[in-house]
């Protein structure tokens, strides 16, 4: 047990070396002194070790011992450290945890989840993932390997990644729980199911249900439908014959015990029918009332249900009349007629067909039979007071029904048995409202005493009687009066006396004239037929007030929009209006004819439907909005013609090729079309629509706008012409993707795709490169363009241009120098693009080619030296030396020519030249200057004559005179008060070429101030051996004293594309400001080379101040911004404008690479013994973004061979915004050159031009050597410029105007 004890303090006292506390992560080293100390005792120790010191998480442990005769005393010391998961914060005891979860996203080493604990780290899995063994990676978790590989799934179970799912057996269902199965009862095991028809299946269970028209029976799985073919016959009046097929569904088992039916009628009265199963082949639905329309149904009673029923209509036949007649009775008209009434009975059983009226005349007499189809009989040639008994029956189709009870009438006794006589109405007493009829007394009036005359009248048309009144019995005629017009009357006139009342009466019919109707027709009303045409009808007038023939009617109609009224005349009551217009409303009248128009019919308003309008949209007119859209724009059409409320409009775009058409429909008088085919021509039509219809306007062509092309140029052909040029040519997009006018050609040139390419633009489907390396594979794509823009570019293709022969030639094929000269400087010109090798030429006389008596020293073997990286056009020169050992008396000619040994060199011409020795010594002369500035405040010019060509072996003087003869006094050519004096010019003896000499010419005036006024000088010589140069005349411009003459201080100015402006300067040619002035700079219009787009300058204002000085100048940067790479060289013009306009014109030209413009400040640098020269370096245009270091090399030019210094020898001139450090050179430098690694000469200059493609440093910026003889300790002087530059270089744009530019 000791030995157990003892180990794990031991294990407890490693452990506590290094102990972490979970909450601030501190750990102390323990470093221990172990020393040993005896004991007897038996006890349990608990043995704690801190991992710090004030409570922090401790390890312990525990252990018993019996017999320990040793124990361990431990000195610790704390050392301080972070326990593992921390990290300490910079030199204090502060601990941080570590997030080892933070990095991969906060899955720190972990693959799916990382759970960050304070000192520590584990990683956990997402559901259906366990923890690897590694305890960082995830696998998937088997959800299916337990039970039996079911998982928690009842049936089958299936493992996924991640996850799993449960199924079941065939014929089971998965449960909502989605682990257990239930039975599918439904699951048609042995070809169907339990249910009959249809069946749900349930969680434990199922049930049945039938289709619509079935019911389920009592056993809850079959299902039984109606009778079906159910056919009703009228069997008799009171029975119909009914047949049926037994129902669908009859399960045949003898369940089926009968039928059940009821028939009802219309009144709601019906029979109901229990009938055997067999009965179902027919059988006889009674008790039923004749001739009556029954609703009969039929259905199935079962054992286990009522089934559904089947029904039909049917009626019972026609039989005899079941009642008689009603109400029977008799009416005596007179003495000797009877009329006889009576109603139809109330069980007619059928339609009556007619009625038999039985007449007894006498009682036991024999009865007639009389058969009328009315309900009235009159019974006539009776006796007076005779007794007559009447029974009626009614017939059907059927028979003749029952006798109605006898009904008996008595005719009237005692009144006269005749009627008037010779009844008449006098013609000519017939009147529309009246007239008179007359009769005669009755027979055996003398029997039968007349006291009266009966008078009836009674319209014929109506009926309905009208009686007069009783006359005397003396009066046999009457009058009629306020008749009906035009009415057919009946008038009867009887005799009686007081006692037995009237006898038979006579009668007579007559018609009253017409008249115009006093009533308008009936029922006006009408249809509408279609959108131009209406059906009016109406009714007559009444009888009563159509007062004779209706021979016509007068229709009178208006449209209520306006228009023209219109009137028809019809012999019908109707009339078709046609012709109208759609969608007006009109009010129509209708008056009847007779004799003449009766009243018309009250105002009958009717609105006709729409129609489609009768003209189309008007004033059609389009506006390409771009490419691929139009708008088009139309008015509608006019009121009358719109025939009703425009609804909509639709908008019919067709392409002509395809026949596609795009539909558009809208409610307002515009559309945008779209998406069209770029700069297409489409077919558009307009149709206005109505809720009648629509009508197209004639189509008109639209067209899209052009767009850039979709395609690229086509059969792409590549030839190279020459080593330096490229010709490329292609043929146009198809044209379904041109989308336009095709107006230019962008054509990208480079050495790789991926490289800088330089663009060419072209007009034509063709175009020449030029100025291309020799030997060199070029990728070029082309892409059309339209005034729309520029279309895709085609896949990059390669060519390659041709090898180049390295091709020289001399500068120029004639050369001429003087008998004391000596000499004469050739050139040679190299004629290829970067030379890639040194090249060496050799120019000698052509031996026996001297013309004349003279010997000269041959020149053999002189090199010209070509250097690799040297361009086109560049020259080298050398100084051919002719000596003569005689006088030359003639001009005399030599020839020089080129010759090489290097086959790879061809010469080109001229390759041989003529040099000619001019036998004097011949020297030429100009002024130096062509206008020169004065003020009448200044009171001189200074005129300077400049020696072209030879040299001077004497003293030569030059004279200056106002013309050409000298005659005329400068006081006659520019007024009284001038005069000049000093007008001589002397040259030096040794003088040489570009030295000059000047003279003051003194200018004095007492009269008037003078604003400007001008006059010529020239240069005379009176020595033969002087050749005048031009110029040779010069203007003097004479000004008052404030007046100002500014100029451009340069004609041309030089930048690149990249550099992306150029400081263009102007100057105080001449006079002094005397206030402030101002001036402007601008591009000029039109002046940009084509290809190019500059952002233009307006108005770009100078402001010169009070005091400055001539030669004083300001500047200006302007930006040079365009949208295409430039190719070659650009320029465009820059106009300085003063308020009368422009003053002078200047240039700016621009390179397809960046250019830097650097030159010597001065070309004259002057030695003295001990002085100190600076040869400053200026920046004339372009900028540096990189030092550039110079090299300045000196050269002896008195030497026939300018031999450069060794390397030893050269200096460098680091080329910084403002001055650089000096270097010193030794006392036997005469002149310096630039020597730069790229370079390209400078236009109208000798100087050395730079091409650097990154920039920085500004023009005007100046950078020094110091060319000196003096020793050390003396320090050299700085650059003048150094104020400009350093303006320039702080953005300081006032310091930078003040500053003097050049």
């Amino acid at each position: 047990m000791g030995r157990d004890v003892l180990l794990a303090v031991v294990l407890c006292v490693s452990a506590a070396v290094k102990l972490c506390a979970s909450q601030s992560g501190v750990c102390y080293s323990l470093a221990s002194q172990l020393t040993s100390q005896a004991y007897y005792t038996q006890t349990s120790y608990t043995y704690y070790y801190s991992c710090g010191l004030f409570g922090w998480s401790r390890c312990s442990a525990t252990g018993y011992s019996s017999t320990l005769q040793y124990r361990s005393i431990i000195t610790y010391a704390a050392q301080f450290a972070c326990c593992p998961g921390y990290s300490q914060v910079g030199g204090t005891q502060t601990c941080v945890d570590i997030n080892e979860c933070a990095p991969n996203g906060g899955l720190g080493s972990c693959q799916q989840i990382c759970i960050n604990t304070a000192g520590s780290f584990y990683c956990n899995c997402q559901a259906g993932y366990t923890l690897a063994a590694d305890g960082r990676s995830c696998q998937d978790a088997n959800e299916c390997s337990s039970n039996g590989g079911l998982g928690p799934c009842q049936q089958l179970c299936t493992n996924t990644q991640g996850s799993f799912y449960c199924s079941c057996l065939q014929g089971y269902l998965l449960r909502n729980d989605s682990q257990s199965c239930d039975l599918d009862e439904c699951h048609p095991r042995e070809g169907r199911g339990p249910c009959e028809q249809n069946c749900t299946n349930t969680d434990g269970s199922y049930y049945c249900n039938c289709t619509l028209g079935y019911v389920l029976v009592t056993d809850n799985h079959n299902c039984l439908g109606p009778p079906s073919e159910l056919v009703l016959v009228a069997f008799n009046s009171t029975a119909l014959q009914a047949g049926w097929i037994a129902p669908i569904g009859d399960p045949n088992d003898g369940s089926l015990l009968s039928y059940g039916a009821v028939c009802r009628s219309a009144e709601g009265s019906g029979v109901q029918y229990t009938l055997d199963i067999e009965e179902a082949r027919g059988t006889l639905l009674t008790a039923l009332s004749p001739y009556t329309h029954y609703h009969c149904c039929v259905w199935v009673v079962t054992s286990k249900a009522i089934g559904p029923s089947t029904c039909q209509f049917a009626t019972t036949s026609q039989d005899i009349p079941y009642s008689p007649p009603e109400n029977v009775s008799i009416v005596a008209r007179n003495s000797t007629e009877l009329d006889v009434f009576w109603s139809p009975p109330s069980l007619p059983n059928g339609p009556i067909t007619g009625y038999n009226v039985y007449i007894e005349l006498l009682a036991g007499s024999t009865t007639m039979r009389e058969e009328v189809d009315v309900q009235v009989l009159t019974l006539g040639h009776l006796v007076p007071h005779q007794t007559v008994g009447v029974r009626v029956s009614a017939n059907t189709s059927v028979g003749e029904g029952p006798l109605s009870s006898l009904v008996q009438g008595t005719t009237l006794v005692g009144a006269p048995i005749y009627p008037p006589r010779d009844l008449s109405v006098y013609d000519d007493s017939i009147t529309p409202q009246g007239t008179t009829v007359a009769w005669k007394i009755p027979f055996h009036h003398d029997t039968i005493v007349v006291n009266y005359y009966h008078l009836v009248l009674w319209e014929e048309q109506f009926g309905t009687p009208r009686v007069i009144f009783n006359l005397q019995g003396n009066m046999t005629s009457y009058s009629f009066e306020a008749l009906q017009e035009y009415c057919t009357y009946q008038c009867m006139v009887a005799a009686g006396n007081d006692v037995y009342g009237l006898g038979p009466s006579s009668s007579i019919s007559f018609t009253t004239l017409e008249a115009v109707p006093s009533g308008p027709p009936l029922d006006l009303s009408g249809e509408l037929l279609s959108s131009t045409s209406y059906r009016l009808f109406w009714n007559p007038p009444t009888p009563m007030d159509r007062n004779g023939v209706v021979r016509s009617y007068f229709i009178s109609c208006s449209p209520l929009e306006g228009g023209k009224a219109f009137s028809h005349s019809v012999t019908e009551s109707n009339i078709t209006l046609i012709e109208l217009h759609p969608f007006y409303t009109y009010e129509c009248r209708v008056a009847a004819v007779t004799i003449g128009i009766g009243p018309y019919t009250a105002k009958y308003e009717f609105k006709m439907s729409p129609a489609a309008p009768s003209s189309p949209a008007q004033n059609i007119s389009f506006v390409p909005i771009n490419s691929s859209s139009v708008l088009v724009a139309w008015g509608p059409p006019s009121l009358s013609a719109q025939n009703g409320v425009i609804l909509f409009y639709v908008v019919l775009v067709s392409e002509p090729e395809t026949r596609a058409v795009l539909n558009f429909t809208v409610v307002s008088t515009s559309v945008m079309v779209g998406p069209l085919l770029p700069y297409y021509t489409y077919t558009c039509s307009i149709g206005v629509f109505t809720a009648g219809g629509g009508t197209f306007a004639e189509a008109i062509t639209i067209q899209s706008s052009q767009g850039a092309p979709s395609g690229v140029p086509r059969n792409i052909i590549a030839n190279s012409t020459s080593p330096y040029d490229v010709m490329l040519s292609w043929q146009p997009p198809y044209p379904v993707e041109r989308n336009g006018v095709i107006v230019n050609y962008t054509i990208l040139l480079g050495e790789s795709p991926d490289s800088e390419h330089r663009t060419f633009s072209s007009q034509e489907p063709r175009v020449s490169l030029h100025s291309l390396a020799s030997r060199t594979t070029y990728f070029y794509s082309i892409a059309a363009g339209t005034i729309a823009g520029t279309g895709p570019f085609s896949d990059f293709q390669q060519v390659t241009t041709l090898e180049e022969a390295v091709n020289i030639s001399l500068s120029q094929g004639s050369y001429s120098t003087y008998e004391l000269a000596g000499h004469v400087e050739v050139c040679a010109r190299l004629l290829i693009e970067g030379l890639d090798k040194s090249v060496h030429v050799i120019l000698s006389t052509e031996p026996g080619t001297a013309i004349g008596d003279v010997n000269f020293i041959p020149l053999h073997n002189h090199y010209f030296h070509f250097s690799p990286g040297m361009h086109r056009d560049e020259t080298q020169c050398v100084n051919m030396t002719v000596l003569d050992d005689g006088v030359v008396k003639d001009d005399e000619e030599l020839y020089a020519v080129l010759s090489t040994d290097d086959p790879s060199v061809g010469l080109k011409e001229p390759y041989r030249a003529v040099i000619t020795i001019i036998n004097s010594n011949y020297v030429s002369v100009s002024l130096k200057d062509s206008i020169y500035y004065t003020t009448k405040a200044t009171g001189y010019t200074q005129i300077c004559a400049l020696l072209m060509e030879g040299v001077l072996g004497k003293i030569m003087h030059m004279s200056l005179a106002i013309n050409n003869t000298g005659n005329e006094s400068l006081a006659e050519v520019l007024g009284a008060g001038y005069s000049l004096q000093s007008h001589q010019l002397l040259f030096q003896q040794g003088q040489k070429i570009n030295s000059s000499t000047c003279t003051n010419i003194t200018l004095s005036k007492e009269g008037p101030a003078i604003h400007w006024e001008e006059f010529s000088v020239y240069l005379q010589s009176s020595d033969a051996s002087v050749v005048l140069s031009q110029p040779s005349v010069a203007t003097v411009v004479v000004t008052d004293q404030d007046y100002l003459i500014l100029l451009f201080a340069r004609q041309e100015y030089f930048t690149s594309e990249r550099v992306g402006h150029v400081q263009v300067c102007v100057m105080v040619s001449s006079g002094h400001v005397e206030r402030p002035t101002q001036v402007y700079i601008s591009t000029e219009d039109m002046s940009a080379t084509e290809g190019t787009e500059y952002t233009p300058l307006h108005s770009y204002p100078l402001l010169f101040s009070r005091g400055h000085q001539e030669n004083d100048s300001l500047c200006v940067a302007i930006g040079i911004q365009h949208n295409n790479c430039t190719t070659g060289t650009l320029s465009f013009g820059v106009l300085l404008l003063d308020t009368t306009g422009v003053v002078e014109r200047a240039v700016i030209r621009i390179e397809d690479i960046d250019v830097m413009e650097i030159d010597f400040e001065k070309t004259n640098y002057v030695f003295s013994e001990a002085a100190v020269v600076p040869l400053c370096v200026k920046i004339y245009s372009g900028q540096l973004a990189t030092e550039l270091v110079l090299k300045v090399q000196s050269y002896d030019e008195s030497a026939h061979d300018k031999t450069g210094l060794s390397n030893e020898e050269a200096s460098t001139v680091p080329v910084t915004t403002g001055v650089v450090g000096a270097l010193v050179f030794a006392a036997a430098i005469a002149s310096v050159i630039i020597v730069m690694v790229i370079m390209k000469r400078r236009k109208g200059s000798k100087k050395l031009l730079l091409v650097s493609s990154e920039t920085a440093t500004h023009p005007t910026d100046t950078s020094c050597a110091v060319v000196s003889n003096i020793g050390e300790g003396d320090s050299p002087p700085s650059c003048e410029d150094s104020a400009a530059s350093s303006a320039v270089q702080h953005n300081d744009t006032d310091a930078l105007i003040a500053s003097t530019a050049m």
